[in-house]
């Protein structure tokens, strides 16, 4: 089962309305420094949004890669859809229902897609 671990996102994959969910990779297995960059920016966007003071086990989910980021959180044009599974783009970063507690971080997300 994959949840969303954006926080404040319900969202896992026995929901109703399903949604695609994207993992977050380590960074030291990309295959280019492209890649690379992308999934370390996408590490420390989670662990700056989740409370590691919380019994939190956001790094060794992400060690283990088995965290996931739904498509809700992305532009519809950062996805690209495929015959029958969805795929993100490189360098693209989540942008919409974050926490209230990083308003600058996703304007600011939005304008380096740009």
């Amino acid at each position: 089962m994959s949840n969303c671990c954006i926080p404040g996102c319900t969202y896992n994959s026995k929901s109703k309305n399903k949604r695609s969910c994207f993992a977050i990779r380590r960074p030291d297995f990309a295959r280019t420094d492209k890649e690379r960059r992308h999934r370390e920016v996408l590490t420390r966007l989670i662990l700056s949004l989740r409370d590691s003071s919380k019994d939190d086990n956001i790094k060794w989910l992400l060690h283990k890669e088995n965290a996931y980021i739904c498509e809700s959180h992305f532009n519809p044009d950062d996805i690209i859809v495929y015959s029958n599974r969805k795929a993100l783009k490189c360098g693209r970063l989540p942008a919409y229902n974050l926490p209230h507690t990083c308003p600058s971080f996703a304007k600011r997300a939005r304008m380096i897609q740009k």
